[in-house]
């Protein structure tokens, strides 16, 4: 479970870290600026729309693929 909890925050914070490098990149003289924030929303609105579309894909199947184990 450690693991689990471990790599969901990593994994937000190399998110906002490269949110803020995109910021810097775009507006380098006013990263901290409503057109930097403006874009990195759109950004982040972006990412949850093309999750969304990802996770339509996906089937919910409530454990019945579950492969059996052998019986003894």
């Amino acid at each position: 479970m450690t693991g689990v909890n471990f790599f969901t925050m990593v994994g937000v914070a190399a998110f906002l870290q490269e949110l803020g490098n995109l910021m810097q990149y775009l507006y380098p003289g006013e990263s901290f600026g409503a057109p930097a924030f403006r874009v990195a929303f759109f950004f982040c609105t972006a990412c949850l729309v093309l999750t969304l579309a990802l996770y339509g894909f996906t089937v919910e199947t409530h454990g019945k693929n579950k492969p059996l184990s052998e019986p003894k």
